[in-house]
């Protein structure tokens, strides 16, 4: 019966032991696990932080360039002389340029945030080629620069897409 008894002592140390063991491992995953939650949360604030920045920088910046480039279109339309003209075509287009960018920016923050939204519809294939074509022939001839265009590989009328977005990557 004591043989019994100290066996059953035994197996019940080893038990208690093995048990507090599971427990201690337990305790330590979920310590890891809630170490790591903080991390994600930290890094998941840290990028909506850097979304907004970026997205409050951008339309803080759009507004006074619009300014410019209307100012400089409103300029150009004045009796001007041709190197003055010449300088407000330069004003104008590297502030479009400029504002592209900062479009740019902004839409590179929606996109990590989740909330660029693409609004698809059916696109005719035709106009956006013609759209695109015809504002890199303008930009081409004003630069004298051959440019020529070819959509005999385009063999449907139609695709769903957000028409600006799709116009945007294409040029």
């Amino acid at each position: 019966i004591m043989f019994l008894l100290v066996a059953g002592l035994i197996f019940a140390l080893i038990n208690l032991n093995r048990r507090s063991k599971e427990k201690t491992l337990i305790l330590a995953a979920k310590a890891e696990n809630e170490q790591e939650k903080i991390k994600l949360e930290a890094i998941a604030k840290n990028a909506e932080e850097k979304n907004q920045f970026f997205s409050n920088i951008s339309h803080d910046m759009r507004t006074p360039l619009n300014a410019i480039i209307g100012f400089s279109r409103l300029a150009g339309r004045e009796q001007v002389s041709d190197k003055t003209r010449d300088y407000l075509g330069k004003i104008q287009s590297s502030g479009e340029l400029l504002l592209e960018l900062i479009n740019d920016t902004l839409n590179i923050s929606k996109l990590s945030s989740g909330k660029l939204q693409l609004k698809p519809e059916p696109v005719s294939c035709e106009e956006i080629f013609n759209a695109v074509v015809t504002s890199i022939r303008e930009a081409a001839y004003a630069k004298d620069i051959e440019f020529t265009a070819d959509k005999s590989g385009v063999n449907f009328p139609y695709v769903m897409a957000d028409r600006l977005n799709l116009q945007k990557i294409i040029l």
